[in-house]
């Protein structure tokens, strides 16, 4: 199975220590609206180029790891229209904030942990991620996630600021 992880810029090492400090920091990854503000506007850029470098094909079946506010998920629903997808993401506050937005039935936002999935193997034929990998606290424990839910010979995707994380750590 080939992976395949794009980083895109290199001065976010230290985000995932910010996010988790300040009341102003503390705030914006706590409220959906000013998250969808802050990380809003880089998540719509970067998710139709996501999704065409991921080749998302008609009546894919797509997991969107760390969903967030739903960028991704609704990048995918505008660019294949019958394409399923599951957005997952630790955050309830994010999770509903999305589902609100679900244009149908085929785009779901569920709660979980990127590093322990409770899905089938084998379940989606894309699995792709955006700007989450360097706030997942164990990214090599996420990506076997994301391999062990792919079909066999998918490519899970993942665009990230994260400076540091090595696709050679995963085993």
């Amino acid at each position: 199975m080939l992976c395949v992880v794009i980083a895109i810029g290199g001065g976010a090492s230290g985000a995932r220590d910010r996010a988790v400090g300040t009341p102003v920091q503390t705030e914006i990854f706590g409220e959906s609206a000013a998250y969808e503000r802050f990380m809003g506007r880089w998540s719509s850029r970067l998710a139709p180029l996501l999704v065409k470098f991921a080749g998302v094909r008609e009546a894919d079946s797509v997991l969107d790891i760390g969903s967030g506010t739903g960028a991704l998920a609704f990048a995918i629903a505008g660019t294949v229209p019958t394409a399923r997808i599951m957005g997952v993401d630790p955050s309830a506050a994010y999770v509903a904030y999305a589902q609100t937005r679900a244009p149908n039935d085929r785009v779901r936002f569920v709660v979980g942990d990127a590093q322990q999935l409770q899905l089938a193997d084998d379940t989606f034929d894309r699995v792709l991620s955006l700007l989450v990998v360097n706030f997942i606290p164990d990214p090599a424990k996420a990506l076997r996630e994301m391999i062990r839910v792919a079909r066999p010979l998918q490519n899970p995707s993942s665009a990230s600021s994260a400076r540091s994380f090595a696709p050679e750590t995963v085993t």
